[in-house]
């Protein structure tokens, strides 16, 4: 005989998983865009009313990481070969490092995240 509550049980974890995985990504896609916010000229005026509630979310996610960010400062001049320097040294100081930090922190997280939940709900 078949127990259909084993089987509701089974879907039921496999959501859990995903909708934790599906949250951490959202978390990473805001701080991606927050990431690349400075390098774009002007944002499209459809979007304008969105960017400052993204900044208000996105720098409640990078509280918990500016600790680790404040040691690393991009804005002195890289000194690299031949072109390289006229490439890269121009937007060094557009690049935040407190959201880099948090991206990879996030990015831990979920996946540590995601692991515990998989050894949790793992069929027995």
């Amino acid at each position: 005989r078949h127990d259909r509550s084993a089987g509701w049980c089974g879907v039921i974890r496999g959501l859990i998983i995903r909708v934790t995985g599906i949250a951490f990504t959202l978390i990473e896609v805001a701080l991606l865009i927050r990431l690349l916010l400075p390098f774009i000229g002007s944002v499209p005026e459809a979007l304008v009313p969105f960017v400052k509630p993204l900044i208000r979310v996105t720098n409640q996610l990078i509280r918990p990481f500016l600790s680790f960010a404040e040691p690393f400062d991009l804005s002195t001049k890289l000194d690299l070969p031949g072109p390289l320097n006229d490439l890269i040294n121009p937007y060094l100081g557009r690049v935040d490092v407190a959201v880099i930090v948090a991206i990879v922190g996030w990015g831990i997280i979920g996946a540590v995240v995601t692991l515990l939940l998989r050894i949790v709900f793992r069929s027995r």
